[in-house]
């Protein structure tokens, strides 16, 4: 595996092989994606008969209870293609505030919200702004081989966990919005999004075109091989090579060659000049 840096990011975000939305430039830092609260979060039950409680205070924010274990929903979704997979890890901040530490996996092919367990081990409160604060940060890695695009068994917004929550029908409404849930609707999200549209401009901005060096490539071609055929026939056909005429014609033939080499010689230095200017 090889973990992508910012640059990586960005390019698979721009090449389809990343989706996340809402996306931020803010939160892609050096070689990690950093991921946010949303309002989706509960208190574990500590023992049998105790029900999940919401942590969301209806005001933008979380409040982690001390001695607490809490469930918190992502506010991004995010669909990686089968050639990535990604790793969960703490926020430094937050560790140092008392939060246990954050270790989980993100499979090939995943789609949907990231449901993230914290636990406070002090006996404060933590709070955290939904939407704003950053509280676990995603590596991205390539996969050495591509992984078999079978059935996902994590489907789109865990439900297999969140079902033991008891969800509201607003909270539910939210977590099963279309995008949410679909990798082409999660795209079309991310493509209209003026962050992204930056990052697409961006990435044309940086992106050198050789193809102006094509004509010049076939022409250096187009003389090797003329060489190689003029060596050929002079070297074994005394017919040719025995006339004064073929001697002048090879003559001028090579004078007229060298000029127009020179000739494009001059202008592949300008053309390479406006394409360093480019980039």
């Amino acid at each position: 595996m090889a973990v992508l840096s910012n640059i990586d990011i960005e390019k698979e975000l721009v090449n389809g092989n990343i989706s996340i939305f809402p996306f931020s430039t803010n939160n892609l830092k050096a070689a990690s994606y950093n991921l946010t609260a949303s309002h989706l979060a509960w208190k574990i039950p500590e023992q049998d008969g105790d029900t999940f409680a919401t942590i969301y205070d209806g005001c933008d924010k979380l409040i982690i209870p001390g001695k607490s274990t809490v469930l918190i929903v992502t506010n991004e979704t995010i669909w990686i293609s089968e050639r990535i997979a990604g790793t969960y890890h703490s926020k430094v901040r937050l560790v140092s505030e008392g939060t246990g530490h954050i270790g989980t996996t993100l499979d090939p092919g995943y789609l949907g919200v990231s449901v993230i367990t914290i636990h406070n081990h002090t006996k404060k409160n933590i709070e955290l702004e939904t939407g704003k604060t950053t509280f676990a940060s995603l590596m991205f890695q390539f996969v050495r081989t591509k992984s078999e695009p079978e059935e996902h068994d994590n489907n789109p917004g865990r439900p297999d966990i969140l079902n033991r929550v008891g969800l509201t029908n607003k909270e539910e409404e939210w977590l099963y919005e279309q995008f949410r849930n679909s990798k082409v609707h999660l795209r079309k999200k991310l493509e209209s999004s003026q962050e992204f549209q930056d990052l697409v401009d961006k990435s044309k901005k940086n992106k050198i075109d050789f193809s102006v060096l094509f004509p010049y490539i076939a022409y250096a071609i187009f003389i090797i091989a003329g060489s190689y055929l003029g060596g050929f026939l002079l070297n074994n056909s005394t017919e040719f090579s025995n006339k004064s005429w073929y001697s002048t014609a090879n003559f001028l033939a090579d004078k007229g060659t060298n000029g127009i080499t020179g000739a494009l010689i001059l202008q592949l230095i300008k053309d390479i000049q406006k394409i360093t200017k480019q980039s």
